[in-house]
């Protein structure tokens, strides 16, 4: 009984509090209001958080990619390939496009094969052949995955290449959270006439089942753009490695989904609380209308409706695309690879 007294004391007016129901009143305001800007100030902190979590949690680098390219080419005696800004252009839009609309082939849904991409970017090459894998843990498995298919091999390991480009980006395959990588080499008209050393043999590790990855090589005859390989098939291949701190990544998301979802229940109940309060205090004694309580009250509910509304359209809780680099972090079952590997002459 005396919980319901209290109850009513708070929220409704009478001649028990005055006609100034507690919840509206000056110290409860201030402590409604402070609750209000400690909770959203949680809720940018950990935004803040989780957007650098995924940023330092990206699977795939490309940088990395490069260096392990580099690595394989170099126990055959091949000389290093460099990162080629027009190259990187190239690969990270066709990589973005595959994301965009959830194919995984070295010609899209359009038609348009490896090469207008590399021409659209602006390099001009004599050379230039094409790599794809999806949904990889990692860069040290995408180029295994690459060296395990003998055309993606030939393609890292082709003495006339001299650049590369790589790029990556999140999507969605076959309903799960993935990686898309595109790895570009070229090798520009300037350059043909210099000497190029023979190709060692280089062991090809022996690729087992669970993950994919694509490739391809064509010729071109003056303009005229021909596919040496009918579309490839898609290989799922085995990922041997976790990224030791996935335990650590799925923790910090699950951690922040949770406070984020704290923070947008106590802003709806503090925007709840202002607003009974507001509409008892004055329906109940319409004759009496505490202006300064009222004016008050509605400053508070306004504050709160505003940071409720701003974070419920703020994307926290992360939606399946947004997290495709860190689910990529995480074990799966293997990411993928065409059957065969792109490249291309220009005569």
């Amino acid at each position: 009984m005396n919980f319901l007294k209290k109850l009513k004391n708070h929220f409704v007016p009478s001649e028990n509090n005055v006609y100034r129901p507690h919840v509206l009143r000056k110290p409860w305001l201030i402590f409604f209001v402070t609750v209000v800007l400690a909770s959203e100030g949680v809720f940018l902190v950990d935004l803040v958080a989780r957007q650098s979590a995924l940023d330092f949690i990206a699977a795939v680098l490309p940088g990395e990619v490069v260096a392990f390219t580099n690595d394989e080419r170099s126990l055959g005696a091949l000389n290093p390939v460099s990162e080629n800004s027009l190259l990187t252009a190239a690969a990270q839009a066709k990589a973005a496009d595959m994301a965009a609309k959830g194919y995984f082939s070295h010609t899209g849904p359009d038609g348009k094969e490896p090469w207008v991409w590399v021409k659209d970017a602006g390099y001009e090459y004599q050379y230039a052949g094409e790599n794809l894998a999806v949904r990889f843990n990692g860069s040290r498995d995408v180029v295994n995955a690459w060296m395990a298919s003998p055309t993606h091999r030939a393609n890292i390991v082709k003495p006339v290449y001299t650049e590369i480009g790589v790029g990556v980006a999140q999507g969605e395959f076959r309903g799960e959270p993935a990686t898309y990588v595109v790895q570009y080499f070229g090798a520009p008209r300037s350059s043909v006439s210099a000497a190029l050393p023979a190709a060692a043999s280089v062991p090809s590790p022996a690729a087992s089942a669970n993950s994919q990855v694509a490739g391809a090589e064509t010729q071109e005859s003056g303009s005229v753009l021909a596919s040496a390989n009918e579309e490839p098939a898609i290989i799922p291949v085995t990922q041997h490695t976790e990224a030791p701190w996935s335990s650590v990544a799925k923790n910090l998301l699950q951690s922040e989904t949770q406070s984020g979802g704290a923070v947008i229940a106590i802003l709806a109940a503090v925007a709840m609380i202002m607003i009974v309060g507001l509409a008892l205090t004055f329906f109940v004694h319409i004759q009496i209308q505490p202006t300064d309580m009222l004016i008050g009250g509605a400053v508070v509910a306004v504050i709160a409706l505003s940071f409720l509304t701003l974070n419920m359209q703020t994307p926290f809780v992360p939606t399946s695309t947004q997290t495709a680099a860190v689910m990529g972090a995480l074990p799966s079952q293997g990411g993928f690879i065409d059957s065969t590997s792109a490249s291309i002459e220009a005569l």
